[in-house]
């Protein structure tokens, strides 16, 4: 590991992956988890790793770390749909699907919308021309698109429907500090951080808003970020 970066490391399991040697690609995850305990990618490929070995247990507790870290994570809602696929439970599989489509980029969004066009078919009994756009796939295109109040008050108003949903949280948060609306966003973090310590954007958020103003508890939290991205990727 001294002799290439952690990221190249990474790139090399996934290539082992991709071949199949899923107990090898295993024991080089544990090794960098000797060194980064936190390392949210590395997680991410024993994720990935265990559900194509079929240790279903294995993987669902892996996607579910890295969605304590990064609740927009793609790789792992897609992994968490697979998983409840196999156990046949395509609402389950559906709804987290969904959830990938919300944060998935626009070349990802092709493939997803066959598939969840293909639960949807499966669940209804008819798959639609069209997959719809949820209303936090809706508010995500604001959030790009730098309409930020819109975004603001659409991540809000689901919010208030669904409060236990993170992503929607770090999203809300972000939106509200691209928005200069610091004092806000400092409040939805910390009620992030209050239940998982260690998610990144919150954690860089804040950190970032505290070294502005000069405070030191600003270090906490970009040492926190830092632990499960090492790099500073």
């Amino acid at each position: 590991m001294n002799e290439i970066s952690l990221h190249e490391y990474c790139e090399q399991i996934e290539i082992i992956i991709e071949q199949g040697r899923y107990a090898e690609a295993v024991a080089h995850g544990q090794h960098i988890l000797k060194q980064y305990p936190k390392h949210v990618a590395t997680y991410r490929l024993l994720g990935k790793a265990k559900i194509e070995a079929e240790q279903d247990e294995y993987a669902t507790d892996m996607f579910h770390r890295v969605l304590s870290v990064d609740p927009e994570d793609l790789v792992a809602w897609v992994g968490i749909s697979e998983l409840h696929d196999r156990r046949g439970d395509i609402a389950a599989a559906t709804w987290h699907l969904e959830r990938a489509f919300e944060v998935a980029t626009d070349n990802e969004m092709g493939i997803l919308e066959d598939e969840l066009r293909h639960l949807y078919g499966r669940r209804d009994g008819l798959a639609p021309e069209r997959v719809q756009l949820t209303r936090a796939a809706l508010a995500r295109l604001y959030l790009k698109g730098d309409l930020l109040s819109r975004a603001i008050s659409e991540f809000r108003a689901l919010l208030a429907e669904h409060p236990e949903r993170v992503d929607l949280s770090v999203a809300l948060a972000e939106a509200l500090w691209r928005n200069e609306q610091r004092l806000e966003a400092v409040e939805v973090c910390q009620q992030v951080l209050d239940k998982h310590p260690y998610t990144l954007k919150a954690n860089l958020i804040l950190g970032e808003i505290w070294t502005r103003s000069g405070r030191e508890k600003a270090q906490a939290y970009l040492r926190r970020a830092e632990a499960v991205d090492p790099e500073n990727r």
